[in-house]
């Protein structure tokens, strides 16, 4: 029992923190008028080091959030901030993961 507690007490005083860093691409799919079709650009991202040590469940929770950020950012731009809406065939993705 008492090297179960001693165990468990170091198994959370070294609970698995770390730095993080998140990484993001964005597709982006558009119409250009002049040349009549559709291209598409891969965008590599920042890769955003966390500064502070932090679980697992919160580095996702930090990078899901970076990704939606970064997707809003991408459809602003690409739409003039909602001026216009997106064709049929253009697209925005962004997809992040930690590293």
């Amino acid at each position: 029992m008492k090297y179960t507690f001693y165990f468990l007490l170091t198994l959370s005083l070294c609970s698995c923190k770390k730095n993080y860093t998140c990484e993001c691409n964005t597709t982006v799919t558009y119409y250009s008028s002049p040349d009549s079709r559709f291209y598409t650009i891969v965008i590599p991202g920042n890769k955003n080091r966390y500064s502070e040590k932090m679980s697992i469940k919160n580095a996702k929770s930090a990078c899901e959030h970076e990704q939606v950020a970064v997707q809003t950012n991408f459809t602003n731009w690409l739409t003039n901030n909602g001026r216009y809406t997106l064709r049929a065939g253009e697209s925005v993705q962004t997809s992040c993961g930690l590293k």
